[in-house]
């Protein structure tokens, strides 16, 4: 990876404010392997509802043991309680959809992930950090779909996948 533009704003369908960033060479075997992992993961996120058993394996593939959610202003998530969570969300039948994943060096990404269930429709847009392949840190915003607030690239993007 060199250089990768991120959309920061959509007006009537065109983008208005690219940001082009360049970045040193480095290896992207630990980035590809994570976003294959992550590809799999959220693959299972398909509307219908499963038990957690059913993923578990994908999930300690795809987050180290020393995994934490940092919440701003909150006590940081550990991996057990990513876990009930994700159990909730499965049993919610939640649909998810990576909507892009973005290399910023050798172990960091950004995404954002569109998950929906009858009680839900948001974006996560999360800043992970990786090592040994796996996801050790992640610091995630959450857009609501319907709200106001919420950044207009988004809303441009999930018009255009027609989420």
């Amino acid at each position: 990876y060199q250089t990768y533009y991120n959309v920061t704003e959509v007006k009537d369908g065109k983008i208005i404010r690219p940001i082009k960033s360049s970045m040193k060479d480095f290896d992207a075997t630990g980035l590809e392997i994570v976003e294959y992992k992550l590809n799999a993961y959220i693959a299972v996120f398909d509307g219908t509802i499963k038990h957690f058993s059913q993923i578990e394996e994908r999930f300690d593939d795809l987050y180290s043991s020393e995994f934490i959610e940092e919440v701003a202003n909150e006590t940081p998530v550990t991996k057990e309680q990513m876990r009930l969570h994700a159990t909730e969300l499965l049993f919610l039948g939640t649909k998810a959809k990576i909507v892009s994943f973005v290399p910023i060096d050798a172990s960091h990404f950004k995404a954002a992930i569109h998950v929906q269930n009858n009680f839900s429709n948001t974006v996560v847009e999360s800043t992970a950090t990786i090592k040994v392949g796996k996801i050790v840190s992640i610091r995630n915003v959450i857009y609501m779909t319907e709200s106001e607030t919420s950044p207009q690239w988004m809303k441009f993007v999930l018009q255009e996948l027609s989420i």
